[in-house]
């Protein structure tokens, strides 16, 4: 009977995420709701992740070995496995110097084999040691003005962008790479860039329903992992910006468009937010709004020094003080849940 217990423990009590959860801190299940850049192993990286018991990170390395390096040793660092990601819109070569990237959207849209890049992409970031990429991007580019997104779509027509998106994600899932779209519920059509202020759409939902969120309901009925959140006004939805908008996450998406996956906002730290929101306000109502994820990232050291030793922090805080037992349970037990699905404990 002992050695049936060794075989089976979790089919005799439970999954691991169950179990995990019942046997986590209050401290520990905030902790993993975050996801924080890391440029290296630095004491502030260290000290977020072994005593506020951080969830992820998104790795900011420059080479290939420094990140395969940096990811290793951050996981011997964490009692509970952490969760990787990156923005590989276009393959690893879009972070790292010494891998080649692959074209943009705008140019892969022409592709006669997307599924095949996407395996490929999926395959580079597998065996980086990612777990999400996040990607793919179904913004449509329908605003020539727009300053952020551009190449990065794989075009006007809301229909090619879904199709291109679906096969680029089934190619990275089929690789062992789970895959998000972004950025909900879409960035095209704007002529501001939200890491600098807070841009605004003056549409009806309507008009979203026509055009911007074909690819995002494409996505949704075909299985994407993860869904990313914009840093953008719909005045006609809500008073705040979709990643703070429980209206547009949670009572849309969530309810509306029966979206059963991980929720991951933008980086908390882009202006788009900070301009107008306190660190604490921009921690809680995303939160609140229906994320399971609060990331945070920015590829120079000063910033991310001030992310890791004051945003988190004071984001962990005011979480640590208004939320209840029962809102942090669902949301962590969803974060364990893709945790035991990649099979990292």
């Amino acid at each position: 009977m002992r050695y049936l217990f060794l075989l089976l423990p979790f089919t005799l009590f439970g999954s691991w995420a169950d179990e995990q959860l019942t046997q986590m801190s209050r401290d520990q299940k905030i902790g993993q709701l975050f996801i924080i850049p890391a440029l290296e192993v630095t004491p502030e990286l260290k000290h977020l992740i072994m005593h506020y018991h951080i969830g992820g990170i998104i790795p900011k390395a420059t080479n290939l070995p420094d990140q395969t390096n940096l990811i290793s040793t951050v996981q011997t660092l964490a009692a509970i496995p952490l969760f990787i990601c990156q923005d590989a819109e276009n393959g690893l070569g879009m972070r790292l110097k010494d891998i080649k990237p692959f074209p943009k959207n705008e140019e892969l849209a022409t592709h006669p084999n997307l599924y095949q890049i996407g395996q490929q992409i999926g395959e580079e970031c597998r065996q980086a040691g990612i777990h999400l990429n996040l990607a793919p991007v179904v913004d449509i580019n329908n605003n020539p003005d727009n300053p952020i997104i551009g190449a990065r779509s794989f075009g006007e027509d809301p229909h090619l962008v879904a199709a291109c998106a679906l096969e680029i994600m089934k190619g990275m899932q089929d690789s062992g790479i789970l895959t998000c779209g972004k950025h909900f519920p879409g960035h095209g059509d704007v002529t501001i860039d939200s890491h600098h202020e807070l841009p605004l759409i003056p549409y009806t939902f309507e008009h979203l329903e026509q055009i911007e969120l074909i690819p995002f309901i494409a996505l949704i009925e075909a299985g994407v992992d993860a869904i990313m959140s914009a840093h953008i006004l719909f005045p006609a939805l809500d008073k705040y910006p979709a990643t703070l908008s429980h209206t547009i996450l949670t009572e849309f998406l969530r309810q509306r468009l029966n979206f059963q996956g991980i929720l991951i906002t933008d980086a908390l730290n882009m202006k788009a937010l900070t301009n107008h929101y306190s660190y604490e306000e921009v921690a809680l109502l995303a939160f609140r709004a229906g994320n399971d994820f609060l990331l945070y990232g920015d590829h120079f050291k000063p910033n991310v020094k001030q992310i890791l030793q004051e945003q988190i922090p004071r984001a962990i805080q005011v979480l640590k003080e208004q939320l209840t037992d029962e809102e942090l349970d669902e949301r962590v037990l969803r974060i364990l849940k893709i945790k035991e699905k990649l099979d990292l404990f």
